[in-house]
């Protein structure tokens, strides 16, 4: 797995020996950060919820966001993750929290982050975990910035609900769907 774009471009990630995780196909990867590439900006604070390889938080690393943070639950895959951000020297506002994503979720809040972007894209199997995010989001509007993306990744299939957000975008890759939201207008 590489780096599609950016100062990396290239970059092969670590990855844990046993790949437990469903890997971002590198095409809807590439979608994703092509559809952001005016908007990005060194200042902006990314969260990638379910980090697996961490390869989206590299990704918007890569490609200038300067403060990303990235939470993975599995030791394994932190690990890998860790390893990856040393050998790329991402440095200090590149954060990576090995917890369940609802902690970091009150983790995150508690310090008063505010994210330009959050990606979620737990396992297609855990349609719950949406539904988590969205109500978290809901009940704590600050914590996306006011022309913050919420950016969801599920199996094509699935319609999340996302009542109170306005929905910019919404494209099928493969077996993948990829949302992008705003939060809706009052």
């Amino acid at each position: 797995m590489r780096i599609i774009s950016g100062r990396l471009k290239g970059q092969r990630l670590i990855l844990p020996r046993v790949v437990n995780f469903r890997p971002i196909q590198s095409v809807t990867r590439k979608a994703i950060f092509d559809s952001l590439q005016f908007l990005l900006k060194p200042e902006h604070f990314f969260l990638d919820l379910f980090g697996g390889s961490g390869s989206v938080g590299f990704e918007a690393f890569s490609r200038g966001i300067e403060n990303v943070l990235v939470v993975e639950s599995d030791h394994k895959n932190f690990e890998a993750i860790q390893k990856t951000a040393k050998k790329f020297k991402t440095g200090p506002g590149f954060i990576i929290l090995n917890m369940d994503f609802r902690d970091a979720l009150s983790y995150s809040l508690n310090k008063g982050w505010v994210f330009n972007y959050i990606f979620c894209a737990p396992p297609y199997k855990k349609k719950e975990y949406y539904d988590i995010v969205l109500n978290f989001l809901r009940n704590n509007p600050n914590f996306l910035a006011s022309d913050g993306l919420l950016i969801l990744e599920s199996n094509k299939k699935f319609e999340p609900d996302i009542s109170g957000f306005d929905k910019i975008r919404d494209k099928v890759y493969g077996i993948a769907r990829v949302i992008s939201l705003k939060k809706g207008k009052d």
